[in-house]
């Protein structure tokens, strides 16, 4: 299956998605900040990234966006936050070349649809043709 990037400071939001994700034969990489994230991109190149807006007291999560997009551009990016619903006014989810964010997720994300946005998420990557 695909090399899974989770990040987020909350450990029980990290259970919910290891929970979610146990046996879907996906590798996980866990980060529960921006300093372990940052530490685990020098070691594995994700092939799909799942990130917190809000972490460690600010919006790191979207500088992150832009590191993973750095190291592995093929890579979709689903960003999760309660923001969206805190502030009643959705991200735009279109695409920019600024944020290179396959999705918005709010918070919480149910395990099922989690899955689901991943698979979504990968399919949406082109694979090289075989020859």
């Amino acid at each position: 299956m695909a090399k899974v990037f989770l990040i987020d400071d909350d450990a029980d939001v990290i259970a919910q998605y290891q929970a979610a994700l146990a046996g879907s034969g996906h590798e996980l990489t866990i980060a529960g900040s921006t300093a372990e994230a940052r530490e685990a991109l020098k070691k594995v190149t994700p092939e799909v990234a799942v990130v917190d807006i809000l972490m460690d007291n600010g919006i790191p999560g979207f500088d992150l966006a832009r590191e993973i997009h750095a190291q592995a551009p093929g890579a979709p990016i689903l960003m999760v936050s309660s923001l969206n619903s805190e502030l009643k006014s959705p991200f735009d989810t279109t695409s920019d070349a600024k944020l290179p964010i396959f999705k918005f997720l709010d918070k919480p994300v149910q395990g099922k649809t989690l899955l689901e946005e991943i698979k979504k998420a990968l399919a949406s990557v082109k694979k090289p043709a075989k020859q």
